[in-house]
C-alpha cells in the first residue's frame, strides 16, 4: 500500500441486485430531479386576484392595470420529508418625484407530493395591484427549491414592471 493513497470509502447501505436497481431506477431518478415546476404553467405571473385566471409566464413585461398573482405549482418527489421552497421578491419602487426605494418580501414554505391532476400549489405567492398608488415598480422574483438535506436546487426566476399611476 502506498502512503499517499486514501482508503476506499465505506459502502453505504446494501448492494442492489440488478433487478432491484432496474425497479428502483425511475424512483431514484425522480428523487434526484427534486422539485420541478408542474407543467408549463408551473411558475410565473397570472392575471387574477386570488387564483390564476390567465397565465402570463415568468417574464410578462409591463403589466397593464389590474390584479395579478405570482404562483407556483410544484411537482414534489413522493419520497422523503422536509422538501421546501424559498420565495423572494425584490422591487425598486420609483415614486412620482423620481426617488428609488427598495421593497422586498420573502417567505419559506414546506411542500410535499400531491400526485394526480395537479401539483402542490403556492398561490398566491405574491399579489400585485396595478396601478400602485406609490409609483411604478421594477421587480425580480425567485423561487429556490430545497431538498430535505438542505441542499438548494437551481432557482427559478422572473421579472415584471408596472407603469406609474396616472
Amino acid at each position: 500500500p502506498c502512503p499517499a493513497c486514501e482508503p476506499a470509502p465505506e459502502a453505504r447501505g446494501p448492494a442492489l441486485e440488478p433487478w432491484e436497481a432496474e425497479v428502483l431506477a425511475p424512483t431514484l431518478e425522480r428523487l434526484r430531479a427534486g422539485i420541478r415546476p408542474f407543467g408549463d404553467r408551473g411558475f410565473g405571473v397570472c392575471r387574477g386576484l386570488r387564483a390564476c385566471e390567465e397565465f402570463l409566464g415568468p417574464e410578462p413585461g409591463t403589466l397593464p392595470a389590474g390584479d395579478y398573482v405570482i404562483r407556483a405549482e410544484l411537482d414534489v418527489p413522493p419520497l422523503g420529508e422536509g422538501w421546501s421552497a424559498r420565495f423572494s421578491v425584490e422591487c425598486k419602487l420609483i415614486t412620482a418625484a423620481g426617488r428609488e426605494l427598495p421593497r422586498t418580501h420573502a417567505r419559506a414554505y414546506e411542500v410535499h407530493a400531491v400526485g394526480g391532476e395537479h401539483g402542490y400549489r403556492l398561490e398566491p405567492l405574491y399579489r400585485i395591484h396595478v396601478p400602485d398608488p406609490e409609483g411604478s415598480r421594477e421587480c425580480a422574483f425567485r423561487l429556490v427549491p430545497v431538498r430535505p438535506d438542505g441542499v438548494e436546487q437551481e432557482a427559478w426566476t422572473g421579472r415584471y414592471r408596472t407603469a406609474p399611476p396616472r
